[in-house]
Formats: structure tokens, C-alpha cells, sequence
């Protein structure tokens, strides 16, 4: 996988750590830098996960907390 293709990968959970990327990372050695994290207890809402993406997609930002809801 070139380092284009995981530039590209984002890990999206509902849990502050975003452990699903530290599986990720154990399983494949493939480390997910970019992350979205929602820990409110209340489901991902369209609006805030488009909202999230854009942002790591088009800014130096790595990290996203939702906080619709909360």
C-alpha cells in the first residue's frame, strides 16, 4: 500500500482513543493518523461526519471531536 493509499485511510469511532486504529495498526502495521472520535454516547449524524471529513481533508488537522449532541 503506498503512502498515498493511507494518507486516504480515516478511522471513525465512538470512543475518545479511536481504538479501532491501534487494532488497525497491531493487525496490518499500517498506522491510522487521521481520526474522527465522537464519545457523547449520541449516534454520528450525517451533517457532522461530512462536516469532520472536510476538515481532515482539506486542513493539517488529524484529529476530530464530534460534539453534536452533547
Amino acid at each position: 500500500m503506498s503512502k498515498t493509499d493511507r494518507d486516504r485511510i480515516i478511522a471513525i469511532e465512538h470512543s475518545y482513543n479511536v481504538q479501532i486504529a491501534d487494532l488497525v495498526a497491531l493487525s496490518t502495521s499500517i498506522k491510522i493518523e487521521k481520526k474522527i472520535a465522537k464519545f457523547t454516547g449520541r449516534p454520528i449524524t450525517l451533517n457532522e461526519l461530512v462536516d469532520a471529513l472536510q476538515k481532515l481533508l482539506t486542513s493539517e488537522t488529524t484529529h476530530v471531536v464530534l460534539t453534536y449532541g452533547a
